[in-house]
């Protein structure tokens, strides 16, 4: 059973087809990324003339996985398509400030190469520090 709801599913899936994350790829141990840290309600925040802040544009949110078995990795980046593709539209279930969580379509982004570098890889097939992110969320 999940210990955390992480969903993802592509966009012919929709929103009933989202998986869990802790159940991709065939692997001993699955994990679930640290998500809350990383959840911005706005792309950006900006001070009015008046001296007051406001946020402005689409919540994004980071999914880090401290580690990770690399075929859970590649079930999750298989969501991008074709392993040239750098990002995608999908749907995500993550968790938001208030600690609950909330199904989103958004873009998702290929974790940078220095993240997926051998240094970053035990012989366990294990890799660490990977950095999932996605933006433009759209509550669905």
């Amino acid at each position: 059973m999940s210990k955390y709801s992480y969903k993802i599913a592509t966009l012919a899936e929709g929103v009933a087809g989202l998986t869990n994350v802790e159940t991709l790829g065939t692997c001993d141990k699955h994990v679930a990324p640290r998500g809350l840290d990383e959840f911005e309600a706005f792309s950006v925040y900006r001070t009015s003339a008046s001296g007051l802040e406001y946020g402005d544009g689409y919540p994004h949110t980071v999914w880090h996985f401290d580690a990770i078995q690399e075929p859970q990795l590649t079930a999750l980046l298989a969501y991008l398509g074709a392993e040239t593709n750098q990002s995608a539209q999908v749907y995500i279930t993550t968790r938001i400030a208030d600690r609950t969580y909330k199904n989103y379509r958004a873009v998702m982004h290929r974790p940078k190469a220095s993240e997926r570098e051998p240094g970053n890889r035990t012989k366990y097939t294990v890799w660490h520090n990977v950095d999932v992110r996605f933006t433009m969320l759209e509550a669905q």
